[in-house]
């Protein structure tokens, strides 16, 4: 479990736009910073649900510059550890709060998580091919890493 904290972590340090473009690090103001602080605070939760997360986050978040690839890389790490819990998935799990805030930064707004990664990514192909083609193949990328 600490692997996919790490994992998430590092991504999530690739896609902030840091001080050097925000001046000031707004913390959980900002989704990154939002994604970051419910990824290090979910350690201490088995499995890493905050409550109340989902409810929480600055979805009005929408500063933009972001890259891309970063962001897309974020939403495949969140797929690679789903566990596919379909009816026990919830909106405070880290990985739904961070897959939503990367969501809102890539689309504009979140894309429904049915419990099911390969759903999920035909989704996403339906209302954005470009971005589904590059999310799946990220996803499948991030499926052959060894992750033991």
């Amino acid at each position: 479990m600490s692997k996919m904290f790490g994992e998430l972590r590092d991504a999530l340090n690739e896609v902030c736009l840091t001080e050097n473009v925000c001046k000031k690090c707004m913390g959980d103001k900002c989704l990154v910073g939002y994604s970051k602080i419910a990824n290090s605070e979910s350690l201490q939760y088995a499995p890493p649900h905050i409550p109340g997360a989902s409810k929480l986050r600055p979805v009005s978040d929408m500063r933009g510059g972001y890259d891309e690839d970063n962001v897309l890389h974020v939403i495949a790490k969140t797929l690679i550890y789903c566990k596919s819990c379909k009816d026990n998935h919830t909106e405070d799990c880290v990985l739904a709060v961070i897959r939503n805030n990367m969501e809102i930064i890539a689309f504009g707004e979140e894309v429904e998580y049915k419990g099911n990664p390969l759903a999920y990514l035909v989704d996403v192909g339906v209302q954005d091919e470009s971005k589904g083609s590059a999310l799946a193949e990220i996803y499948n990328q991030e499926k052959l890493i060894d992750r033991d």
